[in-house]
């Protein structure tokens, strides 16, 4: 809807924002359930910024992608892992990658890698 929008009126979308600290507490649900909203947009930046690094510890840990702890490149995907986590946590009511530092949360993603690959290999036999 749109982007119909934006092509008939000659104008270029928005640009994409990162938010940074997408955490189920900066995730609002309105009371009948049909709404959601998300909040506390503080840190957020646009993909076209200059300084548009955020360090490792602007990031919430449990919702962090691991291309931001690593400091290596990243895009619009840090906010899907962090919607994802949320996701997760939300359904079951624990942290998806329960990591106490940086390296222990990359040997839990890690842990979890490793045994999806592990078992897509078994299910292909």
């Amino acid at each position: 809807m749109f982007t119909a929008t934006c092509r008939t009126t000659n104008q270029s979308p928005p640009p994409f924002y990162y938010s940074i600290l997408l955490q189920p507490d900066n995730i609002l649900v309105s009371s009948d359930f049909r709404t959601i909203r998300l909040c506390d947009f503080g840190s957020a930046f646009r993909e076209s910024d200059a300084d548009n690094d955020p360090t490792p510890y602007l990031v919430s840990r449990f919702y962090r992608a691991p291309e931001i702890t690593l400091g290596l490149e990243y895009n619009r995907q840090i906010d899907l892992w962090a919607a994802a986590n949320c996701v997760y946590e939300l359904f079951t009511g624990n942290v998806m990658f329960p990591g106490r530092d940086n390296n222990h949360m990359l040997q839990v993603i890690n842990g979890l890698l490793v045994l999806v690959d592990c078992l897509d290999g078994c299910l292909s036999v």
